[in-house]
């Protein structure tokens, strides 16, 4: 019926008897070459419907529409196919994908020719820490205001008398925020050295805790009766000396100098105060995080006189610290939480024949262990209940100012060798632990055996404690010790390579990428103005006339960062090269195992699945090592960076590999399926 009607179209006349002349439209229908074309002008929409449901038609559609499917799904299964095949990126938070440089303000860059180092300096630089160190997140030493009669000396920047102000040295508020947003700009992130151990015994809050027993502020820091004629205790400061400084009546603790008394953290009004300091600079600034130095000595015990009595001490409102005082009454208290709610000094009375009884509480570790005052670790070897409480308030203050995408990072900093990280690492916590002794440890002697020793007593520690997936970090090199290049001689490089490819966030010290030395003389020969080039003042300084606050570095010629940039095998090309490796995810995230080592020679393997696998070896020892066994296997692989700059893209072999003295090598392996890593 389809034909016959077509048929019929194709008789029908093509013109109007009674108007012999077409329409335009129709003319030019008649006159198309097309047959196909021609043959179905003029039908109505129902006609090319019935037309199209023809077997033909519809096998043609079918057809068609079929391929259309299929292609596509074969597309989705392709897509498929490449995200299962490829390589799963680690999943890191911004403060675990680079380094964290760790910068003296007044010792990097001039920028209104006082000699002194300031914000608007350390802006301009901003971008060459990104751009030529390889870094993306700075650590600022602490910038808050000093007292008046502070120096340049090794103590600034911990005599604080406001903690929410920039000390004039450095410059202003205004500075600060421009700081923040040149750091914006470049991508970068940045960390605050916050000190809330003690302020100076010129802050408002000491000069009114000084004023009369009953002050409000007196119990905002340590304060007891002297015993006899002397202080109420033994309790030693840092130089071994007694802790404690009579003023009026009675004596008041500092485990730093006397005009650095510490903070009370047992009292809540404290911490509160500490919090909304944090806060100040978190909210108002958009800083990135803190360092919480002496996050060991926030806590002291309470006080065991020489007459055996205990000094009450004010708290309030922090139910974890009343707990934790309940556990160390003495007998004959109980029912007492060992402190008084009401401002002002008491004592609580025990038999006064009894001989002085010891701290119950172990030290705070390693570089701790004669300052019995401080009650950092429980009885079941965590942190007690009591320090875990002031950290947990402090974080507080960072989880309140993060949100998705903007999260800050909370750095307790600590004595304690290695192992001791577990006790301020949290479940939940975002951000890791600060371990000075490592880097303290680090010297001329160094062997491998005392690195794996510190590295593997953190590992069993944090296995013991249930935090092996916490994060950890790694400093060889800090303010207050000698430059690494000074203490390590020519091992300097080889513990770098170890510093940036341990597992966690590596903290380098401003200069050490340069291998600065110390000074051969000033107040603090290890912060010496950093060489940006060879001019007299090292391009620290712009200031006519002005020198910088103390002596440039000796040769300057070859030591200095425009130098050392465009110097093939210079120190800073060797850790711009090692900052891009320590990205690398089997670095950057990978499993850590140790696979060699002697005395002096120390190797291990970065591995993260489906990325190559990275060998470490390093020799510390003045004597060429040969034919080392780093692993069991045959395997084949590329040194791809060395600290000599020697061997570079040779393939080695992993069973019998042989390093010149203070050299380290990071190989790249080949693939390998039948590897045990």
């Amino acid at each position: 019926m389809g034909d016959d009607r077509k048929a019929d179209y194709e008789m029908a006349p093509t013109s109007d008897p009674e108007n012999p002349d077409p329409p335009a439209e129709k003319a030019e229908l008649q006159t198309q070459d097309d047959g196909d074309d021609q043959q179905w002008s003029g039908l109505g929409k129902e006609e090319l419907l019935r037309v199209a449901n023809t077997p033909a038609w519809n096998w043609t559609r079918n057809i068609l529409l079929i391929l259309f499917w299929v292609a596509w799904i074969l597309m989705l299964v392709i897509a498929i196919i490449l995200v299962v095949k490829a390589p799963s990126c680690p999943d890191l938070e911004w403060y675990q994908e680079s380094s964290m440089y760790g910068v003296n303000v007044r010792s990097f860059q001039d920028s209104d020719g006082d000699g002194i180092g300031d914000l608007n300096g350390l802006k301009n630089r901003i971008a060459k820490i990104k751009e030529d160190f390889g870094a993306e997140n700075v650590i600022l030493s602490p910038i808050f205001k000093q007292a008046a009669n502070t120096t340049l000396e090794a103590n600034f920047g911990y005599n604080i008398v406001n903690f929410t102000d920039v000390d004039p040295a450095l410059g202003t508020l205004e500075d600060f925020k421009s700081l923040i947003e040149q750091i914006q700009i470049n991508g970068m992130h940045i960390v605050l050295e916050f000190v809330p151990n003690h302020s100076s015994d010129k802050h408002e809050w000491f000069v009114e805790s000084s004023k009369s027993l009953d002050n409000e502020y007196r119990d905002f820091y340590t304060w007891a009766p002297g015993s006899g004629s002397g202080p109420p205790n033994d309790w030693k400061n840092y130089k071994g000396e007694s802790a404690w400084t009579q003023l009026g009546e009675q004596y008041y603790y500092h485990f730093y100098e006397s005009t650095q008394p510490d903070l009370n953290f047992r009292n809540a009004n404290v911490t509160a105060k500490i919090k909304e300091a944090m806060n100040f600079w978190l909210s108002t600034y958009k800083v990135d995080g803190f360092v919480i130095v002496d996050a060991d000595r926030l806590l002291e015990g309470p006080i065991t006189t020489s007459l055996g009595r205990k000094r009450r001490q004010v708290v309030t409102d922090v139910t974890t610290m009343l707990t934790d005082m309940t556990t160390t009454m003495e007998p004959g208290m109980e029912g007492e939480p060992g402190m008084e709610g009401e401002p002002g000094v008491g004592e609580g009375d025990v038999d006064p024949s009894s001989e002085p009884k010891p701290e119950t509480n172990p030290s705070g570790g390693n570089g701790m262990a004669d300052y019995v005052q401080y009650s950092t670790m429980g009885s079941d070897g965590g942190l007690s209940e009591a320090a875990q409480g002031v950290l947990d308030e402090l974080y507080s203050v960072m989880e309140a100012n993060s949100y998705l995408g903007k999260f800050r990072v909370f750095i307790p900093q600590h004595s304690g060798d290695l192992e001791q990280n577990v006790l301020y690492q949290k479940e939940g916590w975002r951000g890791f632990p600060s371990s000075l002794s490592f880097a303290n440890q680090i010297g001329a002697s160094t062997d491998s055996y005392m690195i794996k020793d510190h590295i593997t007593k953190l590992i069993d520690a944090k296995a013991k404690a249930g935090k092996s997936d916490l994060w950890d970090s790694w400093m060889i090199g800090h303010a207050g010790i000698s430059r690494l290049a000074s203490r390590a001689g020519n091992s300097a490089r080889a513990l770098t390579m170890l510093l940036y490819t341990l597992p966690g966030t590596p903290m380098p010290f401003y200069g050490d990428e340069l291998g600065l030395k110390n000074l051969s003389s000033g107040v603090s020969p290890q912060l010496a103005p950093y060489p940006w080039d060879s001019s007299s003042s090292g391009g620290f300084t712009t200031g006519n006339g002005t020198d910088p606050w103390q002596d440039v570095v000796e040769d300057l010629e070859t030591i200095n960062a425009e130098t050392q940039a465009t110097t093939d095998g210079s120190f800073l090309k060797f850790v711009q090269n090692l900052s891009e490796y320590s990205s690398k995810p089997s670095i950057a995230a990978g499993s850590f195992n140790i696979t060699s080592m002697n005395v002096n020679f120390f190797s291990y393997i970065r591995s993260f699945p489906e990325w190559p696998k990275f060998v470490v070896a390093i020799n510390l020892n003045d004597e060429k090592v040969n034919d080392i066994s780093v692993l069991e296997k045959k395997q084949m692989g590329k040194v791809v960076l060395s600290a000599s700059g020697t061997m570079m893209d040779e393939m080695v072999d992993l069973t019998q590999l042989s390093l010149d003295t203070n050299d380290a090598y990071l190989i790249e392996l080949e693939e390998c399926e039948t590897c045990l890593f």
